[in-house]
């Protein structure tokens, strides 16, 4: 099985009435008999942490947003296609330091 995937863009978002966000957006190249069935995300904060799943994106999708980053850390996230057949190998890997959330408008 052939399945193809570049992670491409990280996006953070901070919001002073939400939690921090992570935007990741993917190339989808598979198709015919390698179509995959879902995407596995994968997240670790660095330095030297350990990847874990934070989301399986369905077949098609090209970006998923992770709500669980912390703003003031550094993630780097893969991603790989799963079918009936098998994985694929992982992207590149993809890395961000969340901006910290400031405080707000004083009053």
């Amino acid at each position: 099985m052939t399945i193809f995937c570049i992670l491409l863009l990280l996006l953070a978002n901070i919001n002073f009435a939400q939690a921090a966000q992570a935007t990741s957006a993917w190339i989808d190249t598979s198709s015919g008999d390698a179509q995959e069935d879902y995407f596995v995300l994968e997240r670790k904060m660095e330095p030297g942490g350990s990847y874990f799943d934070v989301g399986h994106p369905p077949q098609d999708a090209t970006s998923f947003i992770d709500s669980q980053v912390i703003g003031g850390n550094t993630y780097t996230w893969r991603i790989k296609a799963v079918n009936t057949v098998g994985e694929s190998g992982y992207s590149n890997e993809a890395t961000l330091l969340v901006q910290a959330q400031n405080a707000g408008p004083s009053s």
